[in-house]
């Protein structure tokens, strides 16, 4: 079947650049235009040091130094994993460096916002360990508004009863 038309050979020329030119304007664009994910590898990520406290057995200190590594060198492959970040903050809670799980936490909270497991996690630190009742409270209350459909959510109301009850000596709360 022919058409009516015929195109010289200097017209098809012009066609076939013109199309090799919006080929390869697109296959610019699309490089280009695509989302970038910069490495976000934290400044906390990098600074945090495994210092444990020294009443810990040298066998403990073994234990969570290579769990330490293995998170950490985790975190460095998969620095947007929540689940890297909450292990991390138990690691440094459990070798007595409260200051580091705090900071860790107090990240993941920032980061993910709707996460309540931080806030759990940073309530039992301020009520347990650095015994600031206000920021315990504080952290529970957020846990349980966090966690609506998180099936802990009982847990954590019983822990922010517990803080009432037994170290604010207030029943009424």
């Amino acid at each position: 079947m022919r058409f009516g038309f015929t195109l010289s050979k200097k017209a098809k020329i012009i066609i076939q650049i013109i199309v090799i030119t919006l080929l390869l304007g697109g296959v610019i664009f699309y490089f280009t235009h695509q989302t970038i994910k910069e490495p976000s590898v934290t400044p906390e990520l990098i600074t945090i040091h495994f210092e444990p406290a020294p009443d810990l057995s040298p066998s403990i200190k073994e234990k969570y130094f290579q769990q330490f590594k293995r998170t950490n060198q985790y975190l460095r492959e998969n620095p947007d994993d929540i689940n890297g970040w909450l292990t991390l903050g138990s690691i440094m809670k459990g070798i007595k460096n409260y200051q580091e799980a705090e900071k860790i936490w107090l990240y993941t909270i920032e980061k993910w916002p709707d996460h309540p497991i931080a806030y759990a996690n940073l309530g039992d630190l301020y009520w347990h360990f650095l015994k600031n009742y206000s920021k315990a409270e504080w952290a529970f209350q957020k846990a349980i508004e966090k966690s609506e459909h998180y099936p802990a959510q009982p847990f954590y109301y019983r822990n922010l009863f517990e803080l009432y009850y037994y170290s604010l000596k207030n029943n009424q709360l």
